[in-house]
């Protein structure tokens, strides 16, 4: 082997490390596996392109952060190894990447399997998937963190996250983000907005009426929910999916937990006790022997 290979190995093992590296600091910080949050999503103008006779039009910086959508995930053909994407890196599937149609290159997105709540942080780097069907085209590595490479398909939660030149990670993702991360400095959790003093007694009325809105929703929110539901002894983790799976509910989040040998299924945000209620008797119906532990809770 001459020289000049062995450089080309060498620098090969050292881009490999550094993704390496980049991608667990991630785990580290987020206790989310994905890309490393350092490029700066940049303010790109709007503007429309053409593929298949098809227009799209990119969102602007502002619109774009927050995004949420759900919709269906595909990933990557092994044919695409090695091409560029559409902005101009070489696609590497081991890499956490996805291709999108409208939000901006170099932005982030906070992925979430809703079969089973696994999650992954990918940048957008390339545009695609040019079907109406499928929202987001991830790169083999994210997939595999999804769970779906078998499956190929995976009904997901795309949440936008942006960074900005002060490493600051704002969007709509950061909520979620918020939940599993050890440091939260960098999380703008909240957009702050100059507050309104009411100057003239027609303002000073609206006021009193927003006021009034405000703790009768929260007086009915703490009579009435939101309630967590936990289901503990969960022997398996495709036992915990096949319950999710069979006891979802609308606008209901789930979480798979592993607890020593055995896993823990939770439901969050369940509006009403007849829900807790419902969900109670389908758990029963499913395990008749009652070997899995149910608990209620209200917060």
């Amino acid at each position: 082997m001459n020289y000049k290979k062995i450089l080309t190995v060498l620098f090969g093992v050292f881009v490999c490390f550094s993704s390496f590296y980049a991608q667990a600091e991630t785990k580290k910080l987020y206790g989310i596996e994905g890309a490393k949050l350092n490029k700066a999503t940049s303010k790109a103008k709007v503007y429309t392109y053409k593929v298949n006779g098809v227009a799209y039009t990119t969102k602007s910086h502002e619109k774009s952060k927050n995004y949420m959508k759900e919709g269906i995930a595909s990933y990557y053909h092994t044919k695409f190894n090695g091409r560029k994407t559409a902005n101009g890196e070489i696609y590497n599937p081991a890499k956490f990447t996805a291709a999108h149609k409208t939000l901006p290159i170099n932005s982030y997105a906070l992925v979430t399997n809703l079969r089973n709540n696994r999650k992954v942080i990918v940048r957008i780097n390339d545009r695609g998937p040019f079907s109406n069907k499928r929202l987001i085209d991830l790169s083999k590595a994210a997939a595999a963190e999804l769970g779906m490479v078998k499956a190929g398909l995976a009904k997901v939660r795309i949440e936008a996250l942006h960074v900005d030149k002060a490493g600051r990670v704002s969007g709509a993702g950061v909520k979620t983000l918020a939940k599993t991360a050890k440091n939260t400095s960098k999380l703008v959790l909240t957009d702050t907005q100059p507050t309104k003093v009411a100057t003239t007694p027609a303002q000073q009325v609206q006021a009193n009426v927003k006021n009034t809105k405000v703790m009768t929703a929260e007086k009915n929110a703490q009579e009435n929910g939101p309630y967590s539901v936990r289901m503990k002894n969960v022997k398996s983790r495709t036992e915990a999916e096949e319950l999710v799976d069979k006891l979802a509910m609308r606008n209901v989040k789930t979480e798979i937990l592993n607890n020593g040998k055995n896993y823990e299924v939770l439901f969050h945000a369940i509006n009403s006790q007849a829900d807790v209620n419902q969900l109670k008797q389908k758990m029963h119906q499913i395990d008749k022997k009652q070997s899995i532990q149910i608990y209620t809770y209200n917060y």
